[in-house]
C-alpha cells in the first residue's frame, strides 16, 4: 500500500483467513506507540497513519492479533534530505532505493506545485 493502509485493512476485514495464509509480512512507513490506559499498541500520528486512522488501527491490531509479521518503519528513521543531494546520491551510486526516492521526492513537490497553480490547495 501506498500512504493510507485502507486496501490493505478492507482486505484484513472481508477475508481475513486469506490474508493471514497469503501474507508472508507486512511493512508500514508509519508508527506505533502504547497505550499506557488500554496497554495495546496503537497508530501514532504520523502521515501515513493519519490518511485514514481507522484502517491503520486495524492493520495494526489484525497483524498482532493474528501473528502477521509486521515491519513498521518510523518517520525518525528516514533523515530529511535536502532535493538535490538526495538526486545526487541516486545519480553517483546508482542505488535503485535512492532513485525512487529522489524520484519520488521530485515527482510529490512536482504535483504540489501543479495543483497550487490550479488554485488547489492542500487541505
Amino acid at each position: 500500500c501506498i500512504s493510507s493502509l485502507r486496501d490493505l485493512a478492507d482486505a484484513m476485514i472481508e477475508v481475513p483467513e486469506l490474508v493471514v495464509e497469503k501474507v508472508q509480512q507486512v511493512a508500514v512507513m508509519g508508527g506505533l506507540e502504547f497505550d499506557e490506559h488500554t496497554q495495546l499498541w496503537k497508530p501514532d500520528t504520523s502521515v501515513n497513519n493519519s490518511f485514514d486512522m481507522r484502517a491503520a488501527e486495524c492493520v495494526y491490531s489484525f497483524c498482532l492479533k493474528r501473528g502477521v509479521p509486521l515491519r513498521v518503519v518510523s518517520r525518525n528513521a528516514v533523515p530529511m534530505l535536502p532535493m538535490q543531494l538526495a538526486k545526487s546520491f541516486a545519480e553517483r551510486t546508482n542505488c535503485p532505493v535512492m532513485s525512487y526516492l529522489a524520484d519520488a521526492q521530485f515527482l510529490g513537490l512536482e504535483g504540489l506545485w501543479q495543483k497550487l497553480c490550479q488554485g488547489r490547495l492542500p487541505a
